[in-house]
């Protein structure tokens, strides 16, 4: 009978154990520069108590938690896995060969509390290999696209205030155009009314000089009083 129920034991196969989500692969999602992580549930599908052990072909590179731990029947367990960060990467063209490698064992209470395991899974060890993938994270290309649409806004927002200083600027120039023709035309005024004070003044002087009834001191103030408009409407 003891014979019977170990080749029975030898002709199951790991998927009559457990139930692995992923199934075949560890996917990460790559975000530069920072750590990356997945998760592996594995469901005991079984009437025994299970044991489980993680491992991986390059160590350096990933993080397991739990690495080993018990499943008891029908229930299931959980495990973090984290990759080591990438600077830059073409997500597209990479090829990784690494690999996860997930044993379990078939166990009783008794053998579940033994100190040293590694015995149990090198003897009654069922094993699978998952193989690892890097896919191009939503969260980065959604953040590439957020900073783009920000960059746009910026360059927006930029061309606005530049319109907007344009536009200061031509109603400055036209203030400062309707000011120079004020006073221009203000100064023509000026120059104009100067000009008719000069001919009265030189009416007058023709007549002081025609008449014997101004003195040569009258002649003399008015002749300087056109002097002096006659050099104010030059200027």
């Amino acid at each position: 009978m003891f014979i019977f129920k170990n080749i029975f034991r030898q002709m199951k196969q790991f998927e009559d154990y457990v139930d692995l989500y992923p199934l075949d692969r560890i996917t990460f999602s790559y975000l530069p520069s920072q750590l990356m992580h997945a998760q592996l549930r594995i469901k005991n599908k079984s009437n025994s108590k299970l044991l489980y052990k993680i491992k991986t072909t390059n160590p350096r590179n990933y993080a397991v938690k739990p690495s080993q731990g018990t499943i008891h029947s029908f229930f299931d367990t959980t495990i973090d896995l984290t990759m080591q960060p990438f600077q830059h990467i073409d997500v597209n063209n990479l090829r990784l060969t690494d690999k996860f490698l997930i044993i379990i064992a078939e166990v009783n209470d008794e053998q579940a509390q033994q100190d040293d395991l590694n015995e149990i899974f090198e003897k009654k060890g069922l094993k699978k290999k998952l193989e690892v993938s890097i896919i191009q994270n939503n969260e980065s290309t959604n953040q590439q696209m957020y900073n783009s649409q920000e960059q746009i806004k910026k360059s927006g927002n930029l061309l606005n205030n530049s319109q907007n200083k344009l536009y200061q600027s031509v109603n400055n120039a036209f203030s400062t155009l309707n000011t120079i023709n004020d006073d221009k035309q203000k100064e023509q005024v000026e120059k104009y009314e100067n000009e008719l004070k000069l001919k009265i003044i030189l009416k007058q002087v023709e007549q002081v000089t025609k008449s014997s009834n101004y003195s040569i001191i009258h002649i003399i103030i008015i002749a300087l009083l056109s002097l002096i408009i006659g050099t104010l409407i030059q200027k």
